[in-house]
């Protein structure tokens, strides 16, 4: 009986402790409710405001335009070609700004659309184009930092480097596609590299260098997976 009692007891006190965490809740709910009623308030003040200075805006350059007219006529040819340009400017630039937001928007849809379709397969179209254009982009970097190497050479050692980054690029792309068929066809890894006759003693040094080091780095990926890099 004593037990049933405390057991009781402890139940009252429960469901006691329970309300007032609820009445807490409720007068916090309400105060955020009160804010946010202010909140909207204030904005809806603000929007009144801006819809008051846009139309005394209108309203000026609406009588601005209505002075000016009369004397168009007397504007040489000059003023009347700037006028015309300057609004031509205000048009282009109303078009830019609406094609920079239409261009967002398709790159953030487009964005979604692939990441959401890559996620499921890469069989679909739009994994298909965004993979070229993610591969378009890394195509480029290689070029990038080709141009800031060649910028940061001297100038007598200036179409040495160009050439140099283009025998790299050559080593590379070759070399990915070279090592895929000699792994497929069991055969040992073949040189893809065409020197370029222009090239000095230097320049050959160094593709004789990114050479060898590629030709290793392959060499131990080959070790490592023993199948072909499918890029």
């Amino acid at each position: 009986m004593q037990v049933g009692r405390w057991a009781l007891a402890a139940w009252d006190r429960g469901i006691l402790t329970n309300r007032h965490e609820l009445l807490k809740a409720e007068a916090s709910l309400k105060a955020v409710v009160a804010g946010q009623d202010a909140l909207e308030r204030k904005l809806n003040l603000l929007e009144a405001h801006q819809k008051e200075v846009h139309d005394a805006l209108a309203s000026i350059e609406n009588e601005a335009e209505r002075l000016l007219l009369p004397e168009l006529s007397l504007l040489d040819g000059d003023a009347t070609e700037r006028d015309r340009l300057y609004a031509r400017a205000e048009a282009v630039s109303s078009l830019l700004q609406s094609l920079g937001s239409e261009l967002h928007d398709t790159v953030a849809d487009t964005n979604q659309l692939g990441t959401a379709t890559l996620s499921n397969t890469r069989n679909t179209p739009m994994a298909t184009i965004v993979q070229i254009l993610n591969n378009q982009l890394q195509a480029t970097r290689p070029s990038d930092c080709s141009q800031a190497w060649t910028h940061q050479a001297s100038s007598q050692d200036e179409q040495e480097w160009e050439t140099v980054s283009t025998q790299m690029l050559i080593i590379v792309r070759h070399g990915e596609s070279e090592y895929n068929k000699a792994v497929l066809e069991s055969k040992h890894y073949s040189d893809p590299l065409i020197f370029d006759p222009r090239l000095t003693h230097k320049g050959l040094a160094q593709c004789k260098e990114l050479q060898q080091k590629l030709a290793t780095i392959l060499a131990d990926k080959r070790q490592e997976f023993g199948e072909p890099l499918w890029v």
